[in-house]
């Protein structure tokens, strides 16, 4: 064999073993060294970036039951906690462990409301929680004693309900929680010892009803009670200053 087919040979095997890769780079694994795999470069790098607490972004239909442990950031993925018509980037946090459980936090960037979801041994979409709950979060903010107050976001999917933040004319404050998942009722009821001598108790009561939409003040009334007799005192004691969906 002549010096150059000699050397045309040694160029084609050189090309391949620096150029194309193939076989000869061994991939790594827990007893040998070697060479790091496409799938290897990436787990590494995801590493890196939740290292450095970065969100890797993910294109949409990702299952996020299905993930990895890490952080994402992923808009219309599948399974998230707003439905099909999920168009905002959520932030998801991710942590895996044996047996295929796993425990989910989403954080919707636009409004930063937070969900949860676990999945249990089997890792099962109905083990664990079976669904997203969510902290609470406002739907209405204001001061009202009377009419229909409109919830933002509305329509909702209420998890347990709403809960209803008041104030009384005599300052007294509190929050009343009304369940349903999409309509309920309750009353919110407050009683008041008055600095008056001939008045031994005011009672402020308020009706409501709700919908997946809306809260309706239905009834705000006062009782006045006296050492011998009951009366009807002024309605709208009772100020609704705030709703959360519960």
């Amino acid at each position: 064999m002549g010096i150059k087919s000699n050397l045309n040979r040694l160029n084609r095997l050189i090309n391949h073993h620096i150029g194309l890769g193939g076989n000869v780079h061994a991939a790594v694994n827990d007893f040998n060294a070697g060479f790091m795999t496409p799938e290897i470069k990436a787990d590494l790098e995801a590493g890196v970036a939740n290292a450095k607490g970065e969100m890797q972004q993910m294109p949409a239909g990702t299952d996020v039951l299905t993930l990895p442990a890490g952080n994402y950031e992923i808009a219309g993925a599948k399974n998230n906690p707003v439905g099909p018509d999920d168009t905002p980037w959520i932030e998801y946090e991710i942590h895996t462990a044996g047996e295929q459980r796993r425990q989910i936090k989403a954080v919707i960037n636009t409004n930063g409301r937070t969900y949860y979801r676990t999945v249990h041994t089997g890792g099962t979409a109905t083990s664990g929680t079976g669904m997203w709950t969510y902290e609470p979060f406002p739907i209405w903010n204001g001061a009202a004693t009377t009419g229909t107050l409109t919830f933002d976001p509305a329509p909702l999917e209420l998890q347990n309900g709403i809960r209803v933040c008041y104030r009384t004319k005599t300052n007294q404050a509190g929050t009343c929680d009304i369940m349903g998942t999409s309509t309920g009722s309750g009353a919110i009821d407050v009683a008041n010892l008055p600095d008056d001598n001939t008045l031994q108790i005011q009672i402020y009561e308020m009706l409501v009803s709700f919908t997946a939409k809306s809260l309706t003040i239905q009834q705000n009334k006062t009782v006045l009670g006296y050492p011998s007799s009951l009366a009807a005192g002024t309605d709208g004691e009772i100020m609704i200053t705030g709703i959360y969906a519960i």
